[in-house]
């Protein structure tokens, strides 16, 4: 009759401590044990400390859409990486075998979070030579960990180039008096990593400016 493998005491203890976004479960250098919460698209150590003579098997199980690809490490396999390309909720799990036993699962769940999708901003504008244009706007970003930051970026070579605008961190932006046409893009970057996104660009096309000849007489 098989008997159950033994974990280490102090692997089943962490599995009582919460993951924080970017965390890895503990062996060696990795310093955290727990569920977990990660971004769509990255890659994460995962590991046991190994005891000798046993082997490792990880695998993920399907829940509510998180999923991603196991590289296996150096024998016994007790360290891997996960590549997370699906989000959504699963379990990662490792059994622990030796020659002629079998122990029991050691699982953690680990949150896949949505990848990032840009806001909207405002529409295009025309304006007179050197006035000033309706403030700009955008829409919230969606997916990452649902913090974010901003900054709005301005071009006048057609977005070939483009500059920070100072205090341009909000989801709004009011530009000052324009005398050659400019394009404006908001950055937005979601927190933990999670990726940055880039609006379309609202382009304000400044007509010329108007030159009256001199006033003739006689």
């Amino acid at each position: 009759m098989k008997t159950t493998v033994r974990f280490n005491k102090w692997i089943l203890m962490a599995m009582v401590f919460p993951f924080t976004i970017g965390a890895t479960a503990q062996v060696g250098g990795l310093p955290n044990a727990g569920n977990m919460t990660v971004c769509l698209s990255s890659t994460q150590p995962y590991g046991v400390v190994p005891t000798a003579g046993s082997t490792y098997t990880w695998t993920i199980i399907p829940g509510s859409g998180g999923g991603g690809a196991i590289t296996p490490g150096a024998a016994p396999n007790n360290i891997i990486s996960v590549n997370w390309t699906s989000s959504g909720v699963c379990v990662l799990r490792v059994v622990e075998t030796t020659a002629t036993c079998t122990g029991n699962p050691v699982e953690i769940t680990v949150t896949v979070l949505p990848g990032l999708l840009p806001g909207v901003a405002s529409a295009d504008q025309i304006i007179c030579y050197n006035t000033i244009p309706n403030p700009l706007s955008s829409t919230e970003p969606v997916g990452g960990d649902g913090t974010y930051t901003y900054q709005w970026e301005s071009s006048v070579d057609g977005g070939a180039s483009w500059v920070a605008e100072a205090g341009g961190t909000t989801l709004t932006f009011a530009p000052g008096a324009l005398t050659v046409s400019t394009s404006y893009h908001l950055i937005q970057t979601a927190g933990a990593s999670c990726g940055t996104v880039t609006t379309n660009s609202v382009i304000i096309t400044v007509q010329p400016e108007l030159v009256t000849s001199p006033i003739w007489h006689n």
